[in-house]
């Protein structure tokens, strides 16, 4: 019997970008779940404390045959609330002395869904997206396999060079179908911070050849050693080439699903209509308690969350680094922290390898069928350095990390640790990756 086919593409999406990983991570409960990217801490109290007040608010009731009862029940505009877009112009004139047209901002449900509509707006089919390698999993995905005719041109970054991109990189990656940049300042998975002089730099060359520059701040809040991030707008005087994407998550916030774009006056249109079929709007009470979050930002307790960050990262990475074969920069900003693991794996091969094996013998019993979650056959991941010692730390330490290459094919010789976890997760985990290291 014949059955109707479905986009196959979407199946095409390696397994490393997709939510399979951190989720099967997370039910292992032995395991010390250090591949984790949401935050470790609740959405402050006084945030919730807002929302359940307004919530009964009936509103001002049915004054005429147009009124509806029940202030939030409703939706939002489009656009997003007009209070929440104000609030928003308001966090960057108070922080970065950048100012923005509360026009020019839209409300998106939370950062991946400004990524998506961001790109299907200013692309069109056979046009290129400069994506650097590492940068974060979903905008390969996104350009390569969700969008018809798009394509996303990676761009490797060099550790040596703190993986940040630079303008010579971009002039030999250029082609007169590149039409945007993503980039990410604070980047996850290295925890590198482009300073001034280098977005400066970078907004002038995507100016300069008419090319979108589209400005993933999404960690902003997680800088450490006195570093500072600056939005990529205040390098664009004319506004028309810059493109801001940011959300709540990393403020105890990931599962509220509230971001927003900021974006030139002329594109505004085709974002809220792209938007509008997309996601149509967004919650309309969890928009008025983010109004409340961004104007009471340093009440809130963030600042002190943040400095427990950086003081999970100073135990971290040095003792990464003092793992034989590990070498891990220090991060500026993020939660993460990304060391490089090659001279491991090769010092290593053999018991790495064996354990794939064995891993993948035990997937194959519980999966007669040798197909993963996807209907993919099952294969030995022998052909991806960060892939098998991500699953070897799995199986031998229990610590569950992502390996390098979800964040990109040339950044296979990483694996990445989040320290938004508990203290005791980190000194858990560092115990057992000594332990590991002592029985090789």
């Amino acid at each position: 019997m014949k059955v109707p086919s479905i986009n196959d593409a979407i199946l095409d999406i390696p397994i490393v970008y997709t939510k399979e990983l951190t989720e099967s991570i997370k039910d292992e409960k032995t395991v010390v779940n250090l591949a984790r990217g949401d935050s470790e801490f609740q959405t402050p109290k006084p945030v919730i404390d807002y929302l359940t007040g307004i919530l009964p608010d009936p509103g001002s009731g049915p004054a005429d045959f147009n009124s509806s009862v029940g202030k939030w029940t409703h939706y939002e505009k489009g656009k997003g609330s007009k209070r929440l877009r104000e609030a928003a112009a308001r966090k960057y004139e108070r922080e970065s002395g950048l100012s923005v047209d509360p026009g020019c901002v839209l409300v998106t449900q939370g950062g991946m869904n400004a990524i998506f509509t961001a790109f299907i707006t200013v692309t069109k089919p056979g046009d290129e997206i400069l994506i650097p390698d590492p940068c974060y999993v979903a905008y390969d995905p996104i350009s390569n396999y969700l969008l018809s005719g798009r394509r996303g041109k990676r761009i490797r970054l060099k550790e040596e060079n703190n993986f940040i991109l630079t303008v010579d990189q971009l002039d030999k990656a250029r082609t007169n179908k590149t039409k945007a940049l993503i980039l990410t300042s604070p980047l996850n998975p290295t925890g590198s911070l482009y300073d001034a002089a280098s977005l400066k730099k970078i907004t002038a060359w995507c100016i300069r050849h008419n090319i979108f520059m589209i400005h993933d701040e999404n960690h902003e809040k997680e800088i450490y050693d006195g570093n500072k991030h600056y939005p990529a707008m205040l390098y664009d005087k004319g506004r028309e080439h810059t493109i801001l994407l940011n959300s709540f998550s990393r403020l105890g916030m990931g599962g509220w699903r509230l971001g927003w774009i900021v974006a030139p006056k002329r594109i505004m249109k085709a974002l809220e209509l792209a938007h509008s079929y997309i996601n149509m709007t967004c919650n309309t009470f969890v928009q008025e308690a983010g109004v409340f979050t961004l104007d009471n930002y340093d009440t809130l307790g963030y600042d002190a969350i943040f400095m427990n960050y950086r003081k999970k990262r100073d135990l971290l990475v040095p003792a990464l680094n003092a793992l034989p074969g590990f070498r891990c920069l220090m991060p500026k900003a993020t939660c993460y922290a990304f060391p490089n693991i090659r001279d491991f794996f090769n010092n290593n091969k053999r018991p790495i390898l064996d354990t794939d094996t064995v891993m993948l013998k035990r997937r194959i019993r519980e999966n007669p069928g040798r197909k993963d979650a996807y209907g993919r056959e099952l294969k030995l991941c022998r052909e991806s350095v960060s892939f098998a010692v991500h699953k070897f730390l799995l199986f031998k330490a229990g610590v569950g990390v992502i390996p390098g290459l979800a964040y990109g094919p040339g950044s296979d010789d990483y694996i990445r640790f989040s320290f938004s976890v508990k203290r005791e997760a980190i000194e858990e985990a560092i115990q057992r990756l000594k332990g590991m290291i002592n029985s090789l």
